[in-house]
């Protein structure tokens, strides 16, 4: 189980939308972790963590499936140098040395979600895939 599945058993009321405006987590490759902590309950301890769960396998919600595809976007903007996907592709708009790759990744992430989007609206309510089925489905970023 990841991060946000840990912290969701927690606090279960929190949406997708709180882990971009309130709670930042991140994973530079180490495992991840809680950036920024900005929710008005306590921050979770160690203990806390490692004690919610879930089966690994078990199937995502909508809202964790989203968390997934947009962690594994953000791990591959930080692969390369960048913040995350979305400072990588602010890049995109003006002439930089970084265009060209913010450019690439911008494609790409839209290419992902797009892709996303249609498989989730095509499920009609049948089981949504696991962590590995949503990572599985992810196209390969190429440069």
């Amino acid at each position: 189980m990841d991060l946000f599945e840990r912290i969701r058993c927690i606090y279960p009321e929190l949406k997708s939308e709180d882990f971009i405006s309130t709670i930042t987590l991140m994973d530079d490759g180490d495992g991840a972790y809680i950036k920024e902590w900005g929710y008005s309950k306590p921050r979770p301890t160690e203990k806390q963590l490692e004690e919610a769960g879930l089966s690994s396998g078990a199937p995502l919600s909508l809202d964790e499936a989203k968390f997934v595809i947009q962690s594994e976007l953000n791990k591959k903007a930080v692969e390369l140098g960048y913040e995350s996907i979305l400072s990588a592709t602010s890049y995109a708009g003006y002439e930089n040395p970084y265009q060209s790759e913010a450019q690439k990744l911008g494609i790409w992430r839209a290419k992902v979600w797009k892709g996303a989007f249609s498989y989730f609206s095509g499920l009609n309510g049948n089981r949504m895939p696991s962590k590995s089925d949503v990572i599985k489905m992810i196209p390969g970023y190429e440069p």
